[in-house]
């Protein structure tokens, strides 16, 4: 009977989700573009879906932050990624919305120097890029609302835990440069990114992600 419930509850779960993915280039001189990407994306039902932000799309050998919180009170049953996040591991934030905006200044050097679109595709597709990214993630109905789970972060010693109240801005952001190239019908992308969060750069190395794609 008890099996029956479950069965039965789970056949009633409902998700709706609401969100945009607005792209706009803009030609600056000769082939080179400034892209410019907005995003948001919030839902709402009995079977949750928790964003995590951090980290670009396809990446290759992915790193995840599991000191973050989340909030499994929010019944979530599905999960999905919040890109492009550069300079963090996914899960720098997470909640079930998210906001985010980036920007790629694409630079095509080599036909920039040669004047012209070259016969080799390999040279004709090398892209350097100098990026942003800024957002968060947020349970709650702001990102500065008391419930929204990056506020509290739980400390476990043993059978003590500690729930600890902390202050810190929900938004951050990312910076670095890119290269791009297409080999073998793969577009592949390596980013060489920093983070920013509470208005100091997080990791003053910074990291590389290596992505195969052309998703932004």
């Amino acid at each position: 009977f008890a099996e029956y419930e479950q069965r039965a509850e789970r056949e009633t779960m409902n998700l709706l989700v609401v969100g945009f993915d607005f792209r706009r280039s803009f030609k600056l001189y000769r082939n080179m573009t400034l892209a410019l990407r907005a995003a948001a994306s919030t839902n709402a039902g009995s079977a949750r879906l928790v964003y995590y932000m951090g980290g670009v799309d396809n990446w290759v050998n992915a790193k995840f932050n599991s000191d973050i919180w989340v909030d499994v009170t929010k019944n979530y049953e599905y999960q999905t990624l919040a890109t492009n996040m550069r300079g963090f591991k996914q899960n720098i934030r997470n909640g079930t919305s998210f906001a985010l905006l980036s920007g790629e200044l694409r630079i095509p050097f080599v036909q920039l120097i040669a004047g012209h679109q070259v016969t080799m595709n390999f040279f004709n597709s090398m892209q350097l890029n100098l990026f942003g990214d800024l957002g968060t993630a947020w349970t709650g109905l702001t990102p500065y609302s008391p419930d929204n789970c990056l506020y509290t972060r739980y400390i476990y010693s043993g059978p003590i835990t500690v729930m600890v109240k902390r202050q810190t801005d929900p938004f951050v952001g990312g910076f670095g440069v890119g290269f791009r190239c297409s080999l073998l019908g793969y577009f592949l992308r390596l980013d060489y990114a920093w983070g920013v969060e509470d208005f100091k750069i997080s990791n003053k190395k910074g990291m590389f992600l290596f992505s195969i794609g052309t998703d932004f």
